[in-house]
């Protein structure tokens, strides 16, 4: 059942977004987006985007967890807060390859007894991104991006790739 459900589902959205007019997204410029992102330390982020031009944009985001019981995390709370900049790289159609740069400030607690205000752990992390921003409607996108992050903080420096998953409405 549950596998028919998401055949009719993805049949839904291809049908509408295929029968709907073929967005041109070269009108950008002083759009806002609001939606949420994915893969922040197991985080989903709200996030809002603004297009300065045609082809540069900036976006603030900020997520938390409180994580009382959960044995699954090694850390009890989470908090971020960032933003980035991007930039269209290539438009098509109804579909646009991003590349952009994101800075955020990370705090993160092991322990009940400490708030974000004094964290356990914090960091700052740098990311590199490249992705793809699909227009399913004139003012509905998904986006998935590949991330090269550094994080610089706790006494150590990092380097990982993540995925990212996102999804904006614009107004």
């Amino acid at each position: 059942m549950k596998k028919f459900f998401l055949a009719i589902l993805f049949a839904v959205v291809f049908t509408v977004s295929t029968s709907a007019q073929v967005v041109a997204m070269q009108n950008l410029k002083e759009k806002i987006g609001i939606g949420f992102n994915t893969t922040w330390e197991h985080v989903p982020v709200f996030a809002c985007r603004y297009w300065l031009t045609d082809d540069t944009g900036v976006e603030g985001f900020t997520g938390f967890r409180i994580n009382n019981e959960n044995k699954y995390y090694d850390f009890e709370d989470y908090f971020v807060l960032g933003g980035k900049l991007l930039r269209i790289i290539k438009s098509y159609n109804n579909l646009n390859v991003i590349a952009s740069t994101t800075f955020s400030v990370n705090c993160q607690n092991k322990s009940k007894s400490t708030s974000c205000m004094h964290p356990d752990k914090s960091y700052l992390a740098f990311l590199v991104s490249f992705g793809l921003e699909w227009f399913v409607l004139d003012n509905l996108s998904l986006s998935a991006d590949a991330d090269f992050r550094l994080t610089v903080g706790d006494s150590r420096i990092r380097f990982a790739t993540y995925p990212e998953i996102s999804i904006k409405f614009y107004l």
